[in-house]
Parts: structure tokens; sequence; C-alpha cells
């Protein structure tokens, strides 16, 4: 088992998307999505700058253990018959759920995928499909968003305020932390409840205008220059 931990610039309920009764990781974040495998946990802490002010670097915005691991594909395939709530629903009077759906890279001929309207623009595509899975955590994970649980001192070397993620420098303590979510965070919070809303939901403008997935998010629009200069 190995924990990833990285610091989430941008939580606005597409990635993670805890909809569902799933929590998913299928947008950003590449290499993560790559190497983790069944049974890894991968823990989203807080930004430095929270909307509302807040320092969260060292707060977990949400935890899930990897409990399938899917090709775009394979998901694409999978939503479409089994979890139809992570299908992208662009428009205005979707429910938000819906509007922030993460299966957006629809598998056509010759081993390319076309972007459905969504959170995430063609600027965007790159880095997602670069990531190849989607990973799904369908039994134990813990959303707080907005309500993100601060960690214990003993825990404060996971955190990573910057771009990129830990896996290897967690290694000294990764079973300590696991068992402390387990345990419930010191609260007996229970896993698969969505505790909090994403820190930035007022982010998510859709329209009826396909092209404007642009800007819908306008801090995604940049591609990410992901883990490639993490240490790990």
């Amino acid at each position: 088992m190995r924990l990833y931990t990285y610091a989430l610039r941008i939580d606005d309920g597409a990635a993670p998307n805890p909809y569902g009764g799933v929590c998913t990781l299928t947008v950003c974040k590449p290499v993560i999505r790559r190497t983790a495998e069944v049974g890894d946990w991968v823990v989203g802490l807080g930004p430095t700058h929270a909307p509302d002010g807040r320092d969260l670097s060292r707060h977990i915005v949400y935890a899930m253990q990897v409990s399938r691991k899917l090709t775009y594909a394979e998901y694409d395939h999978h939503c479409q018959t089994k979890l139809k709530a992570k299908m992208p629903d662009w428009s205005p009077t979707a429910p938000f759920a819906h509007q922030v759906g993460d299966c957006l890279y629809e598998p056509i001929v010759g081993g390319r995928f076309r972007q459905r309207p969504g959170v995430h623009g063609p600027r965007n595509a790159d880095t997602d499909v670069r990531g190849a899975n989607a990973l799904l955590a369908e039994h134990t994970f813990f959303y707080f968003g907005d309500q993100a649980v601060s960690l214990p001192t003993e825990f404060h070397g996971i955190a990573h305020a910057h771009q990129g993620h830990k896996v290897h420098l967690n290694e000294g303590c990764k079973n300590e932390v696991v068992e402390w979510i387990l345990g419930g965070f010191g609260r007996d919070l229970r896993p698969r409840i969505l505790y909090g809303q994403p820190l930035h939901r007022s982010l998510i403008e859709p329209t009826d205008d396909p092209s404007s997935c642009d800007v819908c998010s306008k801090p995604r629009i940049a591609p990410e220059e992901e883990e490639v200069a993490a240490i790990c």
C-alpha cells in the first residue's frame, strides 16, 4: 500500500468527484493516475489560500482508497452502463453534481478520445489523457471540501504545498496516517459521506454553449505542470 498526498489547487467537485456514491479521480494529476494501484490511498490537502482566506495546506479535503483502476475506455463504458451519475451535463439547469461529471472523454476510432462538454476544455485534454486511467474509490472515501479536517501535528510531514505529490516520502508514516483515517479522523467520522461542499464550487458556470468550457473554471485553463518536478 502506498500513500499519495498532494495539494488541491482547485476543488470544484470534478477532481476529485465525490458524487454518485463513488469518489473518482479521472482528470488532472496524471502521474498519480498512471502509477497508483488498487489498495493505494490518495489524499488531497487544501490550498494555501482558500477562497475564504484560510490556509488549508495542513487540512485534508478528501481521502480515497483505490478500489478499481480503469482505462479511459473502460471508465467510459462503466459510466455509460453502471455509473451514469458521472456523465457530465453541462447545461445551466442541470444539478451541480451532474454539471461536474468527470466522464469527459469518449473513445473514438484510432485510440483517440472526443471531449464531452464539461468542466475541462480542449486546453486541458492533453494533461487529462496523459494520465491514462480513472481511479475509483467505491467503498472507502471521505470528502470534506470546505469542511476540511486538520492534520494532527505528527502528520504535518505529509503536507505538500506546491505542485507535485509525495509518495516515497510518506513511507515512514503511511500506516499511522491510514490508521488515523480509518479510525474516523479522531471524530468517529464514517466513509462515503459528503461532509462539505467543494471549496471552489462558485467557479462552475455552465452554459448551453459547448465552446464555453475553456472559461468554465479559469484557474484550470493553463495546462498544469504536474508531478514531473516532484521528488517522488
